[in-house]
């Protein structure tokens, strides 16, 4: 189940990543054996030199899941890159839970979080929730549940339910 999130999220990373690549964006990823622990994105300008855009760093648990992503934004002023947001992600059982948070100038850490997705492995598919954090009352609101998130070989599909 974890390899078959791990796999989906990384599925849509690299689509989103390849639609991107029209957009004048360039690519450089660092690897340590099998595992990828770091990207950096360049904008590619009319002259065709690059610059500094964005940087991902990413961690693993000794099991070899992926257990954070950082996203990294180029800071001009400061000449260089600043935190900007942290994808955490944690397994226990059959659920995988990815919480978003955005980075807190004020006390420098991953703080603001927005909202966070829960996987978890059912008989012949995957349940999927999707909350937005309300920081007003400290809860996470529902916004998207899905009982029909069905997987076709290693890739989610959602189900149309007779549609």
């Amino acid at each position: 189940m974890k390899t078959i999130v791990l796999s989906a999220i990384i599925a849509m990373t690299s689509i989103v990543n390849s639609l991107a690549a029209n957009n004048g964006l360039v690519y450089n990823t660092q690897m340590e054996g099998n595992r990828m622990t770091g990207k950096t994105v360049y904008k590619e300008d009319a002259a065709r030199l690059l610059h500094h855009y964005l940087q991902y760093n990413y961690a693993y648990d000794e099991q070899g899941h992926m257990v954070r992503k950082e996203a990294l934004r180029w800071d001009e002023a400061k000449g260089n890159y600043r935190p900007h947001y942290a994808l955490t992600t944690t397994y226990e059982g059959d659920t995988t839970t990815v919480v978003y948070a955005l980075w807190d100038e004020r006390t420098e850490s991953y703080s603001r979080i927005r909202q966070k997705t829960v996987y978890t492995a059912v008989p012949g598919g995957m349940d999927y929730r999707a909350y937005n954090y309300d920081s007003r009352c400290g809860e996470w609101m529902l916004t998207l549940a899905a009982n029909d998130l069905a997987l076709a070989g290693d890739t989610p599909i959602l189900a149309q339910n007779g549609k």
